[in-house]
């Protein structure tokens, strides 16, 4: 009986695979028993229907404590600078920014700190509508680009995206009131047209934010705030970035669709910035 045991062990641990973003093919919501095949049911649940990244797989994202108070997520788009939401920006002293990790904080090799306290807050930022929630943190020096971290790409037209699929990430909790994740999460959704999501954001949706839905419990959450919403670029890569997130469902995750604001709306601000 031993013996046996042993035997079926070693079978299992010889098919075992470690779970890889790229070995996913992008899929809509009419396909998402394709996506609980490949893993995404049995994986731990963080961002809110999401499974664990690997290390580099979304070498753009950073996780940033906003002086003692809060924590959110952000996007290398230059070497010097992340791009994140506004809302907890204004009033901060230090931003302590971390890249090249999957663990919140990270203990990793190829983990990159720096603490940051210059700032740009879009001038017409309005935290009840949630227009222009953008913001930029210039480091205080550049991050060194390897395998590990590396910038996102930014829209070079005003493209809708409308029905194409795309991926967010981040530490976010997996529900309301849950804990952050330990390990970098990803899920897989779907960019809905603007009438869509007017339809359901009557009072935050303007010409430059975008929503997204996912299966049924997939979704941001707590922590997520700031963090990418991403889909593939011409050369097949995925690291052409969509939006920030703004807002997810109020008082839940995972059920109605998220905010995002969209990236290529605020392109020129973003570049007027970057020196």
């Amino acid at each position: 009986m031993k013996a046996f045991l042993i035997v079926v062990v070693l079978i299992i641990l010889g098919h075992a695979q470690t779970f890889e973003i790229k070995n996913l093919h992008p899929v809509g919501l009419e396909d998402a028993s394709a996506l609980k095949e490949n893993g995404i049911h049995s994986a731990e649940p963080k961002i809110v229907g999401g499974v664990s990244a690997s290390l580099g797989e979304i070498p753009f994202q950073v996780s940033i404590d906003v002086d003692t108070n809060w924590f959110i997520g952000g996007v290398i788009i230059h070497p010097w600078y992340i791009l994140t939401s506004a809302k907890y920006i204004p009033g901060a002293k230090t931003f302590t920014i971390y890249a090249g990790v999957i663990k919140r904080h990270g203990d990793e090799s190829s983990r990159q700190v720096m603490v940051a306290t210059e700032r740009y807050v879009h001038e017409d930022f309005n935290k009840t509508t949630l227009l222009a929630d953008i913001a930029l943190l210039k480091l205080p020096h550049q991050l060194e680009f390897n395998d590990y971290v590396s910038s996102a790409y930014l829209p070079a037209d005003d493209y809708s995206f409308a029905n194409d699929v795309a991926w967010i990430s981040g530490w976010g909790s997996n529900h309301i009131h849950g804990e952050f994740a330990p390990i970098l999460q990803v899920a897989t959704v779907t960019i809905m047209s603007d009438e869509d999501c007017l339809a359901i954001w009557p009072h935050y949706v303007v010409n430059a934010t975008i929503c997204t839905r996912g299966e049924i419990g997939v979704g941001a959450c707590n922590g997520d705030r700031g963090g990418p919403l991403f889909t593939n670029t011409t050369s097949g890569s995925r690291s052409l970035l969509v939006g920030t997130l703004t807002m997810h469902t109020l008082g839940t995750c995972g059920t109605d669709p998220d905010l995002f604001t969209r990236v290529s709306s605020y392109r020129q601000w973003i570049t007027d910035h970057i020196e």
